[in-house]
This record gives C-alpha cells, structure tokens and sequence, in this order.
C-alpha cells in the first residue's frame, strides 16, 4: 500500500473543514510555518478578488525564476506524476503555489477534491504522488 504525506492528506482535512461554514463564507487554506501576512488578506484588494469577481484564488511563485523548468522538484514531481509530455506543455509557466488559497466555501471544496483525486492511481501518469500536491497545483493550475 502507498503512505501518503500529510502535504496531500491535509486536503481532506480541507474539505471537511469547509463544510463546516456556511456556503457564503471565505474560506483561507494556508501552510501555517513559512506564510507571513502584512495586512489582512481577506480586505486586501478585495473588489479585484472576491466573489463574483473570482471563486477561487491561487497565488504562484516569483516569474521568471520560478518557471517550473527552473524547478527542479516541481519540474520532477509533474514528470513522475503525468509524464514527459504533459511536464513540456506546462515547463515554461510559472509554479503555481500549493501553500495558500482562497476562495468561496464550495471551491475550495472543489479545489481540495481536484488534488485529492490525484492520489488515485488512474487520475495520474504513473508513478508517485505521495509528496506532490505542489507539482499537482501548478500543473492544474495551467491545464484547467
């Protein structure tokens, strides 16, 4: 049987978490040890973000030095997970962060069951996706 690591366990967490609000609710999922906050995330640039505007926030690394080829663990985890070809359709877009998101109550449940899906065998290339919910967020984030 595969362990998984927590990095991708923690997205049924998220679910069940969010079912926990009322389906109106903002809803933050965050890495809690290397995020840092200026001001509160949830008024900054709110009329640019919030609902209808946008459902779903995700954030990506700093362009040009982390365009996934640049990356070799992200680059590595796409190629592992869904193979060369789909890694070079994806190389040269920017690495799309795994460690914060916004977004409506149902969208982040959307979002979490997305990732979620990726530890079932069928969904992904072929070899491991224990570690990789980075790899499966940029890789999402650039095909839809």
């Amino acid at each position: 049987t595969e362990k998984f690591s927590i990095n991708m366990i923690r997205y049924y967490l998220y679910q069940w978490w969010s079912l926990k609000y009322n389906s109106d609710a903002l809803v933050m999922i965050s890495d809690f040890r290397d995020v840092f906050f200026q001001s509160n995330p949830f008024t900054y640039k709110y009329s640019e973000w919030a609902p209808p505007t946008s459902q779903l926030v995700v954030f990506q690394e700093h362009f040009p030095n982390k365009a996934i080829y640049r990356c070799p663990f992200n680059s590595e985890w796409i190629r592992q997970c869904y193979g060369e070809e789909n890694l070079k359709k994806v190389q040269s877009n920017t690495v799309s962060c795994s460690g914060v998101s916004i977004g409506t109550r149902d969208a982040i449940m959307a979002y979490a069951y997305l990732i979620v899906k990726q530890l079932d065998p069928s969904v992904r290339y072929g070899m491991n996706t224990t570690k990789t919910n980075q790899g499966c967020t940029s890789l999402g984030m650039d095909q839809g």
